[in-house]
């Protein structure tokens, strides 16, 4: 799985880093580790959000419904079937 991010995703992750007081991961290393699951697939996110309220997971659906951009919850990426990975925030 490889494809072009979406031309609005700049934007998006900027507003996002201003809106959440949780972490905002862009950085090779971290979308690498976020890439696979306990599954054989891997797909890069295009960032990691770790929120730190119910606010920052608000601010997130908010603005990725507004940019049109993806994005995949996921709890401690132990999935055997890859639902944990894809292109996506």
């Amino acid at each position: 799985m490889s494809s072009t991010p979406p031309s609005a995703l700049p934007d998006f992750l900027a507003d996002l880093q201003r809106q959440v007081q949780g972490e905002l991961r862009t950085d090779q290393v971290s979308r690498l580790l976020y890439s696979t699951d306990a599954s054989i697939y891997q797909a890069m996110p295009y960032g990691v959000l770790i929120p730190e309220s119910v606010d920052d997971v608000q601010a997130a659906v908010e603005l990725a419904a507004r940019y049109r951009i993806p994005l995949l919850p996921r709890a401690g990426g132990s999935s055997l079937a890859g639902q944990a990975v894809n292109e996506a925030l």
